[in-house]
């Protein structure tokens, strides 16, 4: 299990002075990367192999966001592997060990080129599996079908890209996070967030985001085709 001490900067937090939540899909990212190189499974593997990691899905639950200058303790581990899918769980204590955020994640992996899923027949990265008391369930695949609007039109800028060439899944973070405003932060926060990834973005590509009447279902397309989904619940403060 790999664990690191953070220190929240003040980067890392919004206008509420507590961990913005594209900064903590930041965070699980690095440490996820990090995990798997301490694992002996990381970058040198995958080039050797012409591989990437991505994300598929992603399910975040807040119960208290970590706060502008806290020092945090964040865990993260690989549960069973599925076929060619590799969970990862995440969680987030304060230094007296208070849970305060917990995630849970499905990863694949790509081969560079073809952008084809790899399927690991050898057990190349048999990752072994771990669990803590009370992580969540891993995300599900979202079948909502509710009625929607367009909401706004995004063409993807360079620096929404990343090192594998596509849009981060952070820069998905940013555009559904702003679809409300301060004002509206001001009195709530997002309490969980279930992202599915369903299409690579790449940059340049117009993005049409789309979303429930009452904003807690979010649906991207490009050229008509589906390529992420969302469902937010909302909390008061």
């Amino acid at each position: 299990m790999f664990s690191k001490k953070v220190f929240i900067n003040s980067s890392d937090v919004d206008i509420s002075k507590t961990l913005s939540i594209p900064a903590l899909f930041r965070l699980f990212q690095d440490v996820a990367v990090e995990g798997v190189e301490a694992s002996g499974l990381g970058e040198k593997v995958n080039t050797n192999l012409n591989l990437i990691w991505v994300f598929t899905r992603m399910y975040v639950k807040c119960y208290r966001m970590p706060k502008y200058q806290e020092n945090i303790i964040v865990k993260t581990y690989p549960g069973r592997r599925l076929r060619f899918i590799y969970p990862r769980y995440f969680e987030i204590t304060s230094l007296d060990g208070k849970i305060l955020v917990r995630a849970s994640s499905t990863w694949c992996l790509l081969d560079k080129d073809s952008r084809q899923i790899f399927f690991d027949n050898d057990n190349i990265y048999n990752l072994e599996e771990e669990h803590l008391e009370g992580e969540l369930e891993l995300p599900q695949k979202i079948n909502e079908n509710q009625e929607t609007e367009l909401k706004e039109t995004y063409i993807v800028p360079y620096t929404d890209c990343d090192l594998n060439r596509h849009m981060n899944n952070i820069a998905y973070i940013n555009r559904i996070v702003n679809l409300k405003d301060g004002d509206f932060y001001d009195k709530n926060y997002i309490e969980t967030l279930l992202i599915n990834y369903e299409k690579e973005i790449k940059e340049k590509s117009i993005i049409n985001i789309l979303t429930s009447k009452d904003g807690e279902y979010i649906v991207g397309e490009v050229e008509r085709n589906i390529s992420f989904k969302a469902l937010i619940k909302y909390a008061n403060k």
